[in-house]
């Protein structure tokens, strides 16, 4: 539903226009500003949050005066604002409605939408979803967290929505198929516990028409056996064990060299382009949530025409023997682990951000083996550097701290020109690495920004030296 034609219709009940306020002013709730036009409107921010082009007349406050003189009817939410705060529990409790985008989106689209949500491998899985369901549906796009906002989904379309724990913490969508990538730590920053950020991930089930998870994660393991499957995937598991472990009507495993649905051979891996484990993984789930939607041949196409995604383990490039591949995605420790065992090889990592207070841990044996010089940024670094220091990593190789991400990025660069000896190890030679196992809040708006900062850096720096990776 349109916020415009939701606001028509208070407009009846109230016997005039309603008081519109939006908490947040990112891509969601600036989609949805112009829809609002006509009403009294109220924005609420943060003290930094950069304002444009709003319609005459606009309140707005700020930082600690945000939340002060709540009158309004509607409160339109950004994903990362949290709606349990004495003042906004007031105003609730004197009848103001609380929406977001992607709720609005939900109350009369469920029936054109598959949502994913998880903790890693959300993006990838969403974009080979939307490839999949092009064969039958060739209108079909990627909304919300990534793709184009909620408010700018096209009505009656096919729509692949991936979904936070942010989202889901106060929304339960009904939708055609829903998949739960694998569940691993992440948010607690935001979420008041682990416990509370997977009781959000479990949303998404509530009323799913079909429901897709795996269990190839510990938290996914120990959660799957209560929520009951219409499809599990997995690539730790065969047919048979899985099986006999969960309950489901469909399992996607990997059997030798061959992807397999029931235990029948369906597409050899040798026919995947990427062919690291978690884009096999995230295609295995792709395949599990739209299976009977598409046919063999097509699933073989897409798996041999995807190249990956923008900010995940993507080569910018090389110059005087180093490897420039930027993983800007990688905000958990998980996630940089991942990243780190699929490349395995020697690299410079650039780490830190805004961390999430998560374990570093996952990190430190991958940082062991491959991790030839690390360098630290931001609020993150002081979070990660006693860890690293505890495990014995600083003492073995180069690890120091910056305030700045360009300083992160030259003291990994540092050095890498002419007559430069990158190391070898394996056969494989030394590449400079952003994993960055945190997010980019603090100097940028998010990942994609600060991937996007260290593309240019790079392609800068070393200007007519940099080459396409062979």
């Amino acid at each position: 539903m349109h916020l415009s034609s939701y606001i028509d219709k208070l407009k009846v009940s109230l016997h005039r226009a309603p008081r519109v306020g939006f908490v947040g002013m990112g891509i969601s709730n600036s989609a949805l500003l112009g829809e609002a036009a006509g009403c009294p409107l109220t924005v609420r921010v943060s003290t930094e949050a950069s304002l444009t082009e709003l319609p005459e007349g606009t309140r707005v406050l700020r930082g600690k005066a945000a939340l002060s003189d709540i009158d309004e009817d509607i409160i339109i939410f950004s994903p990362s604002a949290r709606r349990d705060v004495p003042e906004l529990l007031a105003a609730k409790e004197r009848g103001a409605i609380f929406l977001s985008d992607a709720e609005l989106y939900f109350l009369d689209h469920g029936e054109f939408a598959y949502a994913v949500s998880g903790s890693d491998g959300k993006s990838t899985t969403a974009t080979l979803t939307r490839e999949l369901l092009k064969e039958r549906h060739p209108e079909t796009e990627l909304i919300g967290n990534i793709g184009v906002p909620f408010a700018e989904a096209r009505e009656g379309s096919r729509a692949v929505a991936e979904l936070s724990s942010f989202q889901l913490t106060y929304m339960q969508p009904r939708v055609r198929s829903a998949i739960l990538t694998p569940i691993t730590e992440n948010h607690l920053d935001w979420h008041t516990d682990l416990d509370e950020y997977i009781e959000a991930k479990l949303n998404l089930f509530t009323n799913a028409m079909r429901r897709v998870s795996t269990p190839d994660s510990p938290i996914s393991a120990r959660i799957l056996g209560d929520i009951g499957c219409d499809a599990i995937y997995s690539a730790s598991y065969r047919y048979t064990e899985l099986k006999r472990l969960y309950k489901a009507d469909t399992y996607i495993t990997l059997e030798g060299d061959f992807i397999a649905v029931n235990g029948e051979i369906l597409l050899p891996v040798s026919d995947i382009s990427r062919k690291e484990p978690h884009n096999i993984h995230n295609l295995m789930g792709a395949i599990a949530v739209t299976l009977g939607e598409c046919t063999r041949e097509h699933i073989a196409e897409v798996a041999h025409g995807f190249r990956g995604l923008e900010h995940r383990i993507e080569h910018i490039g090389s110059a005087f023997g180093a490897d420039f591949i930027n993983s800007s995605i990688d905000t958990t420790p998980t996630r940089t682990a991942s990243t780190l065992a699929a490349l395995a090889r020697p690299v410079r990592v650039i780490l830190g951000g805004r961390g999430k207070h998560l374990d570093l841990l996952p990190c430190v044996e991958p940082m062991k083996s491959y991790a030839t010089r690390i360098s630290l940024y931001g609020e993150a670094a002081d979070e990660y550097y006693p860890v690293l220091n505890k495990c014995g990593i600083t003492d073995r190789i180069e690890c120091a701290r910056f305030n700045r991400f360009a300083e992160a990025i030259e003291h990994a660069t540092c050095g890498i020109c002419e007559g430069f000896a990158p190391v070898i190890r394996g056969g494989a030679t030394e590449a400079v690495l952003l994993s960055p196992a945190a997010t980019g809040y603090g100097e940028f708006r998010n990942f994609a920004e600060r991937g996007r900062y260290f593309k240019q850096y790079i392609k800068e720096k070393y200007k007519t030296q940099l080459c396409e990776r062979k």
